[in-house]
């Protein structure tokens, strides 16, 4: 049993969105200050990939922790009230993913208070939360240290690093990514594996906004994969630019910048791709102005596996990577909450309990997310175009059929859960 005054060692191997996060939320629902060490392997802050979309459910987390108030400071990101689906083969809108609460509400968010959606880049999402955690005087990030063992007994868990260093902590959480060291203790076996998608990306200076059929943020599918465009910062003078597609496994599992005649090759490709929708004559001029062109290879890791030992806890990618990796930021952010939220709660349980109940309230929604998102992300894949008809089609069915779930998950907050009655329906 933990002791009333419960003020842990908590170490976290991981200093991207999620380690920084679940800093963040532990800190604050901790009664009794515990002391927090972010160990990252990098020497400085560092992340790869374009943006996020920040749905309102995420937003209120960010809020929650103080980190919204610091992109609002910075002016990070971009309000979106909606994504507009286009058709590939006709130009027309084909359907609208609300994030306004447009249909059933006032248009001004879901929630209360309310909140609608951000497309913010993930290096000024990942600043945002350096700058907040800064001012936490019981949490340090310790940079270039590459986790390399780890070691449980019945007091503590310590783990040890390439430079020599170790650290001995009452809790480790393993926050580091879908190409996790700390899962690679608990669960040697469960390997990421290409999902055979690729992202390309880049971002480029709009000329002139008008000619844009879209307000916020386009998407769009064609035989040949999905493409996204979307402003992304608070002038509404540059589009982040995206593509989806098949491609054999790339040459770097981080992904890696075109350079030279690579940029050509890869914006002749796109706009093969994409290029040529009736009624979105602007997209082809986007692609061709649209510079450092990054690409990076898709993983997800096998459904199920082990999230935790007796000491050691798995949360966000290190546990259930899953693609579209915007959206994981979103469920990274659910389980830091959810696993801060029932340890404050539920002092007096050993580490292993709460672990049980943390992975009871995750379990069920996390393989639910990762059967559609899988089904979804097939969908990039190269088709025919009877194949490619009948996805347009369903499109509009869909986004109407799932809009009252995907509202009500819009509006869930964690700290309404009746965590009293977890424990009492996962006994030891």
């Amino acid at each position: 049993m933990m002791s009333a005054a419960f003020s842990p060692r908590l170490g976290i191997v991981g200093g991207g969105i999620a380690g920084l996060a679940a800093a963040l939320a532990l800190a604050r629902a901790l009664p009794s200050a515990p002391r927090i060490t972010v160990f990252e392997l990098r020497q400085t802050p560092s992340t790869i990939g374009g943006t996020i979309n920040l749905t309102p459910n995420a937003l209120r987390y960010l809020d929650q922790l103080g980190v919204l108030r610091t992109i609002k400071d910075k002016d990070y990101g971009a309000d979106l009230d909606n994504i507009e689906i286009f058709s590939h083969a006709s130009g027309a809108k084909l359907a609208t993913l609300d994030f306004a609460n447009a249909v059933s509400g006032n248009g001004i968010g879901f929630g209360n208070p309310p909140y609608k959606a951000l497309r913010i880049r993930r290096a000024d999402l990942l600043d945002a939360l350096i700058v907040t955690v800064a001012e936490k005087e019981n949490i340090e990030i310790l940079y270039g240290k590459r986790a390399v063992d780890v070691d449980e007994d019945p007091e503590a868990v310590t783990v040890r690093f390439e430079d020599g260093t170790s650290s001995s902590v009452d809790c480790l959480l393993g926050c580091d990514g879908i190409h996790s060291a700390i899962r690679a203790f608990i669960e040697p076996a469960r390997k990421p594996v290409y999902s055979g998608i690729a992202v390309v990306n880049g971002f480029t200076a709009l000329e002139d906004e008008s000619s844009l059929p879209w307000k916020s943020t386009a998407m769009m599918s064609s035989r040949l994969g999905n493409f996204v465009a979307s402003y992304y910062e608070a002038s509404r003078k540059e589009q982040f630019v995206a593509a989806v597609m098949e491609t054999p496994e790339v040459k770097s599992k981080e992904g890696w910048r075109a350079k030279g005649s690579d940029q050509d090759t890869v914006k002749a490709d796109i706009k093969r791709r994409f290029g040529g929708a009736p009624g979105l004559l602007g997209i082809n001029a986007l692609i061709g102005s649209t510079q450092d062109w990054i690409l990076y290879p898709v993983y997800k890791l096998p459904p199920g596996g082990q999230w935790a030992t007796s000491r050691v806890l798995l949360l966000g990618d290190a546990a259930h990577a899953m693609p579209p990796q915007g959206e994981s930021v979103g469920m990274a952010l659910e389980d830091v909450m959810i696993f801060a939220t029932l340890a404050s709660v539920h002092q007096s349980h050993a580490w292993p309990e709460i672990f049980r109940a943390y992975e009871s309230l995750r379990r069920g929604r996390i393989d639910a997310a990762y059967k559609w998102t899988s089904f979804r992300w097939d969908t990039a894949k190269d088709c025919g175009w009877v194949k490619q008809s009948i996805k347009e089609w369903t499109t509009r069915f869909f986004i109407w059929w799932s809009s009252k779930s995907r509202n009500s998950s819009f509006e869930e907050d964690v700290g309404d859960l009746d965590l009293a009655t977890v424990f009492r329906e996962n006994p030891e």
